[in-house]
């Protein structure tokens, strides 16, 4: 009783000026801003640069007389965590840490939850002792051991750094595994920055191509008498089964090439002129573009970088397959990252790794019960995906679009034509007109050849950015067609696709060709003529 009787005397700003986290002079500033703006003390310190996360979760430990405490994952026991239901542990943002005879010790982002601290207790049928954790930190142990008990570990592919000489097509033969032509390949492909190898069958041969910056680049042919050998040999090194009927099989593994590491997404298809396979490469760690990174003129990250700092919505990023969306959402998502902001990624399988987001891996069939139990207490900003689906609306709930702002990818010929996607999906215009903040529509160009097309050269991207205004929330509201809206939209400061490659067509940026296809595709051409 003494010391609930203490804790209750005591206040957060005594706990940081107590231990000179801040000054007086800052918990009195601070405290006339929360009286401003609302909110409790500790986010507004945070939020204003004045404090740490990891600062202020100890100063709570320290108040509520418990220890403040960093999930690891590694050291947490899988019996003890599938004792718990999943949903559960999301919902009370909460993991268990140990079991010490009678007592499970268990990490909470809000220890102070009665009625989670009651539900916890139930299903682990001991006493809880209670300690204090990130929220974000509680999700990422979550993520990692889901997968952990519910996915076999994947193979390791561990090459040197350098791929040796040209690989010629008397050695593809001499070599009856197909190691030596796998591990050149790969180890080529990560020393030229490529992200896809693609082995294709051609009756009497069969080549291997290449993506770098967007674009497919010949590497080689060689005989189509090495073809099952190296087909056979990537099915093993990927973990694959010996033999199925299968059309179409998909593995995952981790590459490592000397210090670096990789995911590996391999895919591997039968057709009549033989098989063939997929290798998708994909890079960890380092930090999302940031918008005036990917050639967006400044008028358009200006309503982007307004876009992201709502504290609730919906911004939808469009286009066909390979035309860059997942950079363009890790950019947003690095534009909307704030102090105090709890970011999460939902996907298939992550496309870009950052540090600053709690990224979870859902595959297709636990994807859209994860994004269930996600909303429950959902994040302050979520990127997600399969926005062009009745499924993601229907375990998303649209009400949520209240409380979290959503960063969404879905397949979409230009901004306009998403919007109809999403009324399609039963979007009203309510809630469209109250919760949309952008549209991004784009596509990939070609560079001109005036700036050196290149073997390998950057592709170019061309892009519209729809962001309502007044009048356009009007019209929304009103259920005006689409063709209404694209003319308010023009008006409104959006410039389209076409033109914006025309424009960089102009500066000799774009090959001029693409410029005009993009031109002739747009939906719109005919409210112009």
């Amino acid at each position: 009783m003494g010391r609930r009787r203490e804790a209750k005397s005591r206040r957060l700003g005594d706990v940081l000026v107590e231990h000179g986290l801040i000054t007086r002079e800052e918990r009195r500033a601070a405290l006339r801003r929360q009286r401003e703006t609302g909110g409790r003390l500790g986010e507004v310190l945070v939020r204003e640069g004045i404090l740490t996360r990891d600062q202020l979760n100890w100063a709570l430990g320290d108040l509520l007389h418990i220890p403040y405490v960093q999930p690891d994952a590694a050291a947490i026991d899988a019996a003890l965590f599938a004792a718990f239901p999943l949903d559960l542990l999301r919902r009370c943002e909460a993991v268990p840490m140990a079991r010490a005879g009678d007592e499970v010790a268990v990490a909470m982002a809000d220890p102070t939850d009665v009625q989670a601290v009651a539900d916890l207790q139930a299903a682990a049928r001991a006493q809880l002792r209670v300690a204090l954790a990130d929220a974000a930190a509680i999700h990422r142990a979550l993520g990692a051991l889901a997968e952990r008990t519910t996915s076999p570990p994947r193979p390791r592919i561990v090459l040197p750094s350098r791929p040796g000489r040209a690989l010629s097509p008397q050695a593809a033969l001499a070599d009856a595994s197909g190691s030596a032509f796998l591990r050149f390949h790969l180890v080529h492909a990560v020393r030229e920055g490529a992200d896809e190898i693609l082995i294709e069958p051609l009756g009497e041969a069969f080549r291997v191509r290449r993506r770098l910056h967007g674009r497919v680049l010949e590497e080689a042919s060689y005989p189509a008498s090495a073809l099952d050998s190296v087909v056979v040999r990537l099915r093993l090194m990927a973990g694959m089964a010996s033999s199925t009927d299968a059309v179409v099989e998909d593995a995952a593994a981790t590459l490592e090439v000397g210090a670096q590491s990789f995911d590996l997404l391999v895919s591997v298809h039968r057709s009549p002129q033989g098989p063939g396979a997929r290798m998708v490469i994909r890079r960890r760690g380092g930090t999302p573009w940031p918008l005036s990174k990917l050639g967006v003129d400044r008028g358009a990250a200006a309503r982007l970088q307004r876009a992201v700092q709502a504290s609730a919505g919906l911004i939808v990023v469009c286009g066909p397959g390979r035309s860059g969306c997942s950079t363009t959402l890790y950019a947003l998502l690095r534009a909307a990252s704030a102090p105090g902001r709890y970011l999460v990624t939902l996907e298939h399988a992550p496309t870009h790794y950052w540090a600053e987001a709690t990224q979870l891996a859902a595959p297709s069939a636990s994807y859209l019960p994860a994004l269930r139990d996600l909303v429950r207490r959902p994040p302050d900003v979520l990127l997600a995906e399969g926005l062009h689906e009745r499924e993601f609306w229907a375990a998303f709930g649209p009400h949520t679009l209240a409380s979290t702002l959503l960063l969404g990818e879905m397949r979409g010929a230009d901004a306009v034509s998403a919007l109809g996607q999403l009324r399609d999906l039963g979007l009203s215009g309510t809630l469209l007109a109250t919760s949309l903040r952008a549209i991004v529509a784009q596509r990939l160009v070609h560079p001109s050849a005036l700036r050196g097309r290149t073997r390998g050269h950057r592709m170019v991207l061309a892009c519209e950015v729809l962001a309502p205004d007044w009048e356009f929330r009007a019209l929304l509201l009103a259920g005006a067609p689409l063709a209404t809206l694209h003319e308010a939209a023009e008006r409104s400061g959006m410039r389209s696709l076409a033109a914006c490659a025309e424009a960089k067509a102009a500066r000799g940026l774009v090959d001029p060709a693409d410029a005009e296809s993009l031109r002739a595709e747009s939906l719109w051409n005919c409210s112009h003529s």
